[in-house]
């Protein structure tokens, strides 16, 4: 490493005079590594939930009384990765402490990766992070790490096998190896980089609406789901738009019944008007209600319409905000049914699991 030009910097929680009581390869793992190169170091005492007390963003943050004390302070400001190993609460800890370690380390962690190339590696315990679940039961009991990555803007890029190849040790703060499963696994985060071109930018407003695309799986994001239910016409002909739409000079083409029904209309509005590039939009489900059915005045067409990552991260508030742009921008073809307007979108879960959830569910929808 040292002849590649890397700098490394080993950190544990713990006081250096506690870290060496407990652990009896102490000494001996950090002279490996500061003796192997002088730009590595190890540092002890080092939250990782909170870097910014420990590194800086900008060399405009160092003081002088920092420049002249880097035992604890690194000119550094950035890293091109971050890796926190098997993280997990003291002691025999339930999903919520460990989600919340989780948050805040990825919170904390964001704002030291290099910008374009950096990235934080997280090793987990076989079941632990969500993406190897395959109902909606597993996702719910795992750490559901791609949720949390989401919100600080980070995109879930690769889950990939991991084989420690160093002891496992801090079983419950002792000196005793841990087991990890069958099938650990390395999530790695990137952030994409800041961009203006995004759809609908006056109507959605979020941390990470201003973000480029990166190349991620479909299969590694979150997506969020709701229904549209649109009202039609008895003929095929364009439906006569709102007072408010006509002042407001909407020049974009009516569609006609036909066009909203089958979809199409829909996913072009979708793609041209509300969702951004790195966003997955699709329409999975639609189903004809008449009006003998329902006991309304109109036919009413409903669409499952489905929001999902794909070359950035997307958050249940971000989903909705698109769910709203697409009831504005839908009505302005064709009247909505009023009591299904302004519904939330789902929580989100794996895209991998939306094929099961739809099909076990199908009763549910589209009534």
């Amino acid at each position: 490493m040292q002849k590649m030009g890397i700098h490394l910097t080993a950190t544990v929680l713990e006081s250096q005079e506690d870290h060496e009581r407990v652990y009896k390869s102490s000494k001996s793992n950090a002279n490996t590594i500061t003796s192997s190169s002088p730009n590595h170091q190890v540092l002890y005492s080092l939250d990782a939930t909170k870097l910014s007390i420990y590194f800086h963003e900008t060399n405009d943050d160092i003081t002088k009384e920092d420049d002249e004390s880097m035992s604890k302070k690194m000119k550094m400001n950035k890293f091109d990765r971050i890796q926190f190993n098997f993280p997990h609460w003291l002691g025999k800890a339930n999903n919520r402490y460990n989600r919340q370690l989780i948050d805040n380390f990825l919170k904390s962690a964001t704002d030291f990766i290099t910008p374009n190339t950096g990235e934080i590696h997280m090793a987990l315990c076989d079941g632990q992070g969500g993406s190897s679940a395959s109902t909606l039961e597993q996702w719910k009991r795992s750490w559901m790490v791609a949720l949390y990555a989401a919100d600080h803007g980070l995109l879930l890029t690769h889950v990939l096998p991991f084989e420690p190849t160093h002891d496992l040790s801090s079983h419950r703060g002792v000196d005793r190896p841990f087991h990890v499963g069958k099938n650990p696994k390395l999530y790695i985060f990137a952030k994409p980089n800041n961009d203006s071109d995004n759809k609908g930018e006056k109507d959605i407003v979020s941390t990470s609406s201003t973000m480029t695309t990166m190349t991620s799986s479909v299969q590694l994001q979150l997506c969020c789901r709701h229904e549209l239910h649109i009202e039609l016409p008895s003929h095929d002909q364009p439906v006569e738009i709102s007072n408010d739409v006509a002042e407001a000079k909407i020049h974009s083409p009516l569609y006609t019944a036909d066009e909203m029904a089958n979809g199409d209309a829909i996913l072009n509005i979708l793609q041209d008007s509300v969702v951004p590039k790195g966003i997955r939009v699709e329409v999975p489900i639609r189903k004809f209600l008449s009006a003998s059915t329902t006991g309304l005045e109109s036919n009413i067409v409903v669409f499952l319409v489905v929001y999902c990552g794909e070359g950035r991260p997307l958050t249940r508030n971000e989903a909705d905000q698109y769910r709203s742009t697409t009831e504005t921008e839908v009505a302005k073809h064709v009247p909505l049914r009023q009591n299904r307007i302004g519904r939330m979108v789902s929580k989100p879960v794996p895209y991998s699991l939306l094929k099961g959830l739809i099909e076990e569910r199908a009763n549910d929808y589209l009534t």
